[in-house]
């Protein structure tokens, strides 16, 4: 589920209601800014989803986008089970690589294992769909993917 907001405290009282417990935060950008009024009002807004999960919740932050990253760092001053970090550029738990685009979608590997996509192609749609083998939501599902046993298709 993707939670949105149009003002701060409308994703507090979504995680009220559906209780999650993980999160994925692939970005904080100024597209929000004239809602918002600042990036800092949207990082409070955003991490209010990561305030809401129990402690053995998982959160996943895309370390390639700045506000993401620094999100990351105040989600180690609370209690978590996990913080994962993904990223195709610079350091990551999960980092995106050899991506490659066809009109099938997008391929591209997470620790080795090959990944295939049927979603527009383009490093964005990579560092979406980098963490979701790791969510355990069924998004992995198992299958040859085009690159034997170490693939997955989502």
């Amino acid at each position: 589920m993707e939670a949105g907001a149009y003002k701060k405290g409308e994703i507090k009282k979504i995680c009220r209601m559906v209780a999650p417990r993980m999160a994925v935060i692939t970005a904080v950008k100024d597209s929000h800014l004239a809602l918002f009024g600042s990036l800092e009002q949207i990082k409070q807004t955003k991490f209010e989803l990561i305030e809401s999960l129990p402690s053995f919740g998982t959160a996943f932050f895309n370390t390639g986008n700045e506000g993401a990253h620094d999100l990351s760092k105040r989600a180690k001053t609370l209690e978590l089970a996990k913080i994962i970090t993904y990223s195709a550029v610079g350091e990551a738990d999960l980092q995106a690589t050899d991506m490659q685009e066809s009109s099938d979608g997008l391929q591209f590997k997470v620790k080795g294992v090959h990944f295939s996509t049927a979603v527009p192609a383009g490093t964005m749609s990579a560092i979406s769909w980098a963490p979701w083998p790791w969510t355990g939501t069924g998004h992995d599902t198992a299958g040859d993917g085009g690159g034997g046993e170490n693939s997955k298709t989502a």
